[in-house]
């Protein structure tokens, strides 16, 4: 039937557009720097000299002493300093800074702790009171951090072995460095020792036995150098319980844990379908707007228009074409004709109650005003009469709210990271990724709210029916379309909410039946008649020309892997004040 595989088609291609979204999200979480990394801006002030060095224990445990020279403009109290505490390959692990020791020019600088973004630590050096600029200052930071060793096999190393993998000059500096010198004292004597600058330019660092050195420089602001030693298998314990389980088992079970959750959910909303069989008129006493209602369990889109046909069909009203608009001419008393109750409503609405009342369909704010509101009234009355024939599916109501929640969390974890980088639970993300990638049907699929009763069922079957013999092609059938000429303009309003006019009009225009007359419609059309497609579009577009004049007077009044440099622990940076 063309309005279901109508529907399906829109289903399909708006799913496959939350998909898309989802998707974008996961890729924005994984590859993009946050926006505080984007758009950081370089420091006034610049470091002539950075010189590091770091005292690594057998534990992890690290002391490191910075020496900082920093030339600092006018109008400047001092320097801060962000170390990073979060580490890259362990989500259980952190590396808490403890400061030792802030000197500057040789003697005790004052220092607090100051806010922090997730993940760091950041002291300010320096008094609030006083300025100290311009000139040249050295300092000296001492801290203490743990847990700066890891098993070499996180990194992709050998098992057993284990590895220091640390950015010894951090990507948060925002100050440009003159050159930066970088001494370390390691537990044992290292199988290897690699160093990049920045992202992916080798640097070079002098192993002597149990300690290298290596300089570098000029460095841009944010420009890391990172150093990965590997230290034999044996010669430094394995961190306790820093191999744990690896990550990927947990994210491929979430993924489908997420992936047959979200399957069973939609295995539990489908309906099987009934039979078809081909019927040659429609359900006595169901207007077209309930019964595709109950055959697609959501609301026709022309349902106005489908309910005006059926009234005109009924003799309740006549269609008069006014070269601008539609008048909607009340011809019969409602009370005395078999109107259904989707009928009703629209007389109703649209406040047609005695013979000779009129409505006007036109591009006016009270034209528009008024279609709003019978549409409502039309859709609500609507669900009120499908109600005994639709059940609630608490499945398909749970499914679809699930699916819902976890879009909007992927799409959530993309902006907190953006925004405020926080750190990523990847198994929880793409377990939930997953659901909402399998799922994003229901979000999107409004019949998965309800479900069949057994009177629905019959309904279901007779709307059906009556489709496909509205929409079989007369080479298909032995439908004689002379002998039912009236059967055009009778069911052109079901033939409209169905979405099969064009199929229904056909059936008679390949037999030579004229469809361009209409009994209850008067007035010239576009091609001196009405053909089926022009009166259609014709009372669609006045319809959505009235509906878009009122929307546009409402919203104006109311509008207000690999190694690479940044990949090690440790790091961090800073900048003046």
């Amino acid at each position: 039937m063309a309005v279901v595989r109508s529907l399906r088609r829109r289903r399909v291609v708006l799913a496959w557009l939350l998909r898309f979204v989802v998707l974008v999200a996961v890729v924005v979480t994984w590859k993009v720097a946050p926006l505080s990394v984007l758009t950081r801006q370089a420091d006034d002030a610049e470091i002539e000299s950075y010189d590091a060095s770091y005292d690594l224990d057998a534990d992890g445990s690290l002391l490191v002493t910075e020496t900082v020279v920093v030339d600092l403009p006018a109008g400047k109290r001092g320097i801060f300093r962000v170390f990073d505490t979060a580490d890259p390959r362990r989500p259980d692990v952190t590396h808490p800074v403890r400061v030792e020791s802030v000197t500057r020019d040789g003697r005790v600088e004052p220092w607090i702790w100051n806010d922090s973004a997730p993940g760091t630590q950041t002291i300010r050096i320096g008094d609030e009171d006083e300025f100290i600029g311009p000139g040249e200052f050295t300092y000296q930071i001492v801290s203490r951090t743990v847990g700066a060793t890891e098993p070499a096999s996180l990194g992709g190393g050998r098992d057993g072995e284990v590895a220091w993998w640390w950015d010894v000059v951090g990507s948060g500096w925002s100050m440009p460095m003159e050159t930066a010198r970088v001494t370390a004292s390691l537990p044992a004597v290292p199988r290897t020792v690699e160093c990049v600058q920045g992202v992916d330019t080798p640097c070079r660092a002098q192993q002597d036995g149990a300690s290298f050195t290596l300089t570098t420089g000029p460095l841009a602001p944010f420009t890391p150098v990172t150093v990965r030693t590997t230290f034999p298998e044996g010669a430094l314990p394995v961190p306790p319980g820093s191999a744990g389980l690896p990550v990927l088992p947990f994210i491929l079970l979430a993924v489908l844990a997420g992936a047959g959750a979200a399957l069973g959910l939609w295995l539990a909303t489908r309906e099987r379908q009934p039979g078809f069989p081909v019927l040659f008129e429609p359900p006595e006493g169901i207007g077209p707007a309930t019964g595709v209602r109950v055959l697609q369990e959501e609301d026709a889109v022309d349902d106005l228009q489908a309910t005006l046909f059926d009234l005109g069909a009924r003799g309740a009203v006549e269609l008069r074409s006014t070269g601008d608009g539609w008048m909607v001419d009340l011809i019969a008393d409602p009370a005395t004709l078999e109107i259904p109750e989707d009928g009703r409503a629209v007389l109703d609405g649209l406040r047609l109650d005695q013979v000779g009342d009129a409505f006007a369909v036109k591009k006016t704010v009270s034209s528009g005003s008024r279609i709003s509101t019978t549409l409502s009234s039309l859709r609500s009355r609507v669900a009120v009469t499908a109600a005994p024939y639709l059940e609630r599916s608490w499945a398909g109501v749970l499914g679809r709210f699930l699916v819902q929640a976890s879009i909007a969390a992927v799409i959530g974890a993309a902006v907190l990271w953006l925004g405020w980088a926080r750190r990523v639970p990847w198994p929880l993300l793409l377990g939930v990724a997953a659901f909402a990638l399998v799922g994003a049907g229901l979000a999107v699929d409004r019949s998965v709210l309800t479900t069949h009763s057994a009177a629905g069922r019959d309904l279901w079957s007779r709307v059906g029916g009556f489709a496909r013999f509205l929409s079989t092609e007369s080479s298909e059938s032995r439908f004689d379309a002379a002998a039912h000429a009236d059967w055009y303009p009778r069911y052109l309003g079901w033939a409209t909410a169905l979405g099969v006019a064009d199929a229904w009009a056909a059936r008679f225009e390949v037999q030579g039946v004229d469809v361009s007359e209409v009994g209850y419609v008067s007035g010239v059309g576009p091609h001196g008649t009405f053909t089926s497609s022009d009166l259609r579009g014709s009372i669609a577009s006045a319809i959505s020309g009235a509906s878009a004049t009122y929307a546009a007077s409402v919203s104006s009044s109311s509008s207000g892997g690999g190694f690479s440099g940044g990949s090690g622990g440790g790091g961090g940076g800073g900048g003046s004040w």
